[in-house]
Parts: C-alpha cells; structure tokens; sequence
C-alpha cells in the first residue's frame, strides 16, 4: 500500500494517477485521521506527502502551522517509528532572492508558506539518520494542465495560456525581462519521484535552466496568439517575489523544455 497526501492537487492528482491502484489517498479535510486512526502502518511501502498549504501569499500562521508544519513533522514521526520510507515535496522558495551566486545561496524564506517549509526541512535534516528511507524535493516552477483551479497561483504557462485565449491580452509585470525562474513541467517532477533515483536527504527538482517571465510569454504567444501587455509590478510582492531560482542539481532524468511541452 502507498499513502498520498494531497491527491486533490495539481501534483497529487498527476501522481495518483501513475502509483497505481494500491494507493490510500488523504485530503486536508481527513489529514489528521492518518496520524490518530490509521493502524495499518506494516503494510505501508511508501509515503508520498504532497499534501499542505501551497498558497505563497498564506497570512494565516496558524493555518500553515497546522498543515504545513505540524501535520508533516507528526506524520514523519509515525513513519520513523514504522520504518516507512518518505517521498515529500518541499520548496524551491526556501532560498529567496539569495540565487545570484549558487555557491553561496542560503536559506532565506520571504514569506509565511516558505518559512513553514522552511522549517520542516531544518527538523528533517537534524532527524535524517532516523529514517528509514527519505527523499525531499525542492521544486522550482511546476506548470502543466490541470492547474487551472489554483488561481492567481497557477503557473504563468497557465495563466498567460488562459488570457490569451480568453481576451488575448497576456499580462506581465513590469521588469519580467529580469524576472528568471525555472520552470519544469509537472510530468518530470512525477517521474522523478516515481522513478529509481538512489539518495537520501532533499535535493534540488528543477530542470537547472532559467527563463524570463518574458520568455515565458513569448511562447505563449507564438502558440495561441495574442498581444503582450505591461502592467505595473504589486506593490505587495516588491518584498516577497524571487527574482532568479535555478536548480543547483540534477537527475539522472532529461528534461522537457517549455518549447518542447508546448508542441505536444
């Protein structure tokens, strides 16, 4: 048996639909009944926490603490105990705006959802020895279908997708020009985490190449059309937005480029 937290989301519900049959799903609203009801923890092979808080402009600390934080730590601590092996998604936004030299780069959440992973992954680094088997993934940009229910935090490959075709006008902020993030498709993350890749501890899961929100758009716009427009950067974010992620490391996996994804 296989444990999904998360199912309902945009990656759980990419990843569900590989693992196969023998998967036990749990949402946010029966999260808690896997820590105090669940007894069946000998025949759990593997748990994939994908479940949590993923909303970046969260102000509720109670709420991530609770999802984010508490749930996962307690959840780790009944896979310790059983000799569960642990497959979990962390954040590429752990590292804020600290990109521009990759050798140096530290630990510098700029908002509450990055902090609470933030967290997680000192408690887990401290506890690694204690498990059975562990591997962390810290995405970078996911898009891909399916991701039209998150809203404003969707990916810019879906939301630029969505207004071309919607009144063909694509919508970037001010300086994307400057604006690198890495971006990799949702169909690489699954077959990472579903594949044979050996190492214990959290690594980076992005496809180690930056691209502009300009670029970004660009393509959007060579596939369906429409006219790119500038509008001003929020005031509210001029703190809290990452201006270059790219992945230190890499997986024994070839990744799509955007082009490529675009053109199936």
């Amino acid at each position: 048996m296989i444990i999904l937290t998360g199912y309902k989301g945009f990656i759980g519900s990419h990843l569900r639909r590989v693992l196969g049959d023998d998967v036990r799903v749990f949402g946010m609203d029966d999260c808690f009944e896997l820590l105090y009801s669940f007894d069946n923890w000998k025949d759990v092979e593997c748990v994939y926490h994908i479940g949590g808080i993923s909303d970046t402009t969260e102000q509720d600390v109670n709420k991530l603490y609770t999802y984010n934080v508490r749930f996962t730590i307690e959840l780790f601590q009944r896979c310790i105990q059983n000799g569960v092996p642990v497959k979990w998604v962390s954040s590429a936004s752990v590292f804020g705006n600290t990109f521009a030299s990759l050798s140096g780069r530290c630990i510098n959440p700029l908002n509450q959802y990055a902090f609470s992973k933030a967290v997680v992954e000192q408690w887990v680094e401290d506890r690694l020895h204690e498990f059975k088997e562990f591997q962390g993934y810290r995405l970078y940009n996911v898009y891909g279908d399916g991701e039209t229910h998150k809203g404003g935090q969707a990916s810019p490959v879906t939301q630029f997708r969505k207004q071309a075709m919607y009144d063909g006008l694509i919508r970037i902020f001010d300086r994307s020009d400057l604006c690198l993030r890495d971006f990799i498709c949702v169909e690489d993350v699954v077959a990472v985490m579903t594949g044979n890749e050996h190492f214990k501890g959290i690594r980076d899961l992005g496809t180690s190449r930056a691209m502009s929100f300009e670029t970004v758009a660009k393509l959007i716009q060579k596939k369906y059309g429409g006219e790119i427009i500038n509008i001003p950067f929020p005031n509210h974010l001029e703190s809290k937005y990452q201006f270059n992620t790219r992945a230190q490391q890499d997986f024994n996996h070839r990744f799509k480029t955007m082009e490529e994804w675009l053109s199936l």
